[in-house]
């Protein structure tokens, strides 16, 4: 079973229901008692829980947070929520140095059981100091559990979990998905810290995000898969003897002479086509858009190869730009991309046809190796030389045999013994036709006999006659006629038309 109901609701759900299994839980924070809390999670929880498990704090984010590092070492199970994730700079020394270290620095021999609630994000116009997203720094301090929930589901069950785990969480809450509702389980439930939480298979690309960020990630994946732009059954074959490859890439890169010295020891019959652009900075994926436009408008070239040479992220953006990986899709020319190193991956490797660890990869891909067609067409010429010289040999052999053979040698002996045969199955023929008619004469005869004994005619010349009325109807009763009626009478040597007189019954 199951039930519909907003993030900030599960978030609360949470909370009351770890205060009723465990009396050592408490909250705490800035109006979280009578207001409960400026998003209402904890509205009521104050009446039902009293004021020493839900404390009002004075604004004092270091003092407060330092309190809740003690008391979680006293064995108090502290919920603690910064009204908005950006004051968590002024508790700083309590949370990094003190929470984050005390288990290592006590030898394990103390923990601190604290949750940190820290609404987040922006969207809600709350200005500089209320739309930060903080939760990198904490994921880079050792000591420290994040979590950042994205649905309902996760929210509550996250954060029941981190109320029970012994060392200090920090749960991240993005205040725009506070009023999303969803579908969470019914009844008790908890989600483990650290396992991820695959929300969409796929082959393709691995996006790992948390949050907000994880239906915008949602969201792409479906309008990609509805596009189709890296479905591996849109890919394009490479031609396998390209007469021309096109190449969109730098003028002046490295990239340019590698394809050109490939090609030319690979397959020197294949001419090379360049098309210079920028391959980085601001420009450059419009100038590349306009390459594979270009080529394909003039059908100039069997196989395109784009790409660049290695560096950074920002080097390699041209390539992650939404126009070049629609451009890419869209080509009638099979693409293979070629940018940055064997380790470098941007959108337009899953976009293109072919994807090749790197440029010189990528022209080794393009065009065939004329040593192994070479090598290929001497297999070829002495599988098929071994061939034709056994078919000859089987030939001969056949030849050898039909001469040496009798029927060869002497063929009107051959002749004289089909001839005999022929004779033999003519007479075969003769008799067994003459028993066939024969025995069909006899069935005829005896059909014969059965229809002249079933015959009118027959019954007649023994004294009976055929009586029928005006339409040649036979009359069989003398209810079939009245007193006055024409009826002909018909006997064996002749007609008699006759009138009723007088119909006689039999009693």
């Amino acid at each position: 079973m199951s039930k519909k109901i907003s993030i900030s609701k599960a978030i609360g759900e949470a909370l009351h229901e770890e205060m009723l299994r465990d009396p050592k839980v408490i909250i705490m924070g800035e109006d979280m008692g009578k207001m409960g809390n400026v998003f209402g999670i904890t509205v009521g929880f104050q009446e039902e829980f009293g004021e020493n498990r839900v404390i009002d704090t004075p604004i004092s984010e270091s003092g407060f947070c330092g309190m809740a590092v003690g008391a979680a070492m006293r064995g108090i199970r502290p919920v603690v929520e910064l009204m908005y994730d950006d004051f968590i700079t002024v508790a700083a020394d309590p949370i990094l140095n003190q929470a984050a270290k005390m288990r290592y620095m006590t030898g394990g021999q103390a923990t601190v059981p604290m949750v940190l609630r820290l609404p987040m994000g922006a969207g809600r116009r709350n200005a500089g100091q209320h739309s930060q997203c903080l939760e990198n720094m904490f994921c880079h301090t050792p000591g420290l559990k994040v979590i950042a929930p994205s649905t309902a589901e996760d929210a509550k069950g996250l954060l029941k979990s981190a109320i029970r785990d012994d060392d200090p969480v920090i749960c991240m809450e993005h205040k725009l998905l506070y009023a999303k509702k969803e579908q969470i389980p019914e009844g008790e439930y908890t989600i483990p810290l650290g396992v991820a939480d695959v929300k969409r298979e796929g082959s393709d690309i691995t996006i790992i995000t948390w949050s907000r960020e994880v239906y915008f990630a949602l969201e792409a994946a479906e309008k990609l898969a509805a596009e189709g732009l890296f479905d591996t059954n849109k890919k394009q074959p490479l031609p396998e003897f390209p007469n021309k490859v096109g190449v969109i890439t730098s003028p002046t890169g490295a990239v340019i002479h590698d394809i050109q010295q490939i090609m030319a020891r690979r397959y020197p019959l294949a001419e090379l086509i360049l098309c210079p652009v920028k391959v980085q900075g601001e420009g450059a994926a419009e100038q590349v858009v306009q390459a594979i436009e270009l080529f394909n408008r003039k059908k100039a070239v069997d196989v395109l190869i784009v790409g660049r040479g290695g560096g950074s992220m920002e080097d390699l953006w041209a390539f992650n730009e939404e126009k070049v990986a629609r451009a890419v899709a869209a080509s009638s020319i099979p693409i293979i991309s070629a940018v940055g190193h064997e380790t470098d991956v941007t959108i337009c490797d899953f976009v293109a046809d072919c994807r090749a660890a790197t440029p010189s990869a990528a022209a080794e891909l393009a065009v065939p190796d004329q040593l192994e067609l070479k090598d290929t067409l001497r297999s070829y010429q002495f599988t098929l030389t071994h061939l034709i010289r056994a078919r000859m040999r089987n030939y001969h052999e056949q030849l050898h045999r039909l001469v040496a053979s009798k029927s060869f040698q002497t063929p009107q002996t051959r002749v004289a013994m089909e001839t005999m045969r022929l004779d033999r199955y003519t007479e075969q023929l003769s008799v067994a036709m003459k028993r066939k008619t024969e025995a069909e004469a006899h069935r005829l005869s005896k059909l014969s006999g059965q229809l002249h004994t079933l015959s009118p005619l027959q019954v007649l010349s023994r004294g009976y006659a055929i009586i029928q009325d005006k339409n040649q109807q036979t009359i069989k009763s003398t209810a079939q006629v009245c007193t006055g009626q024409q009826i002909t009478v018909t006997l064996s040597d002749g007609v008699l038309d006759c009138t009723v007189d007088e119909v006689k019954c039999n009693e």
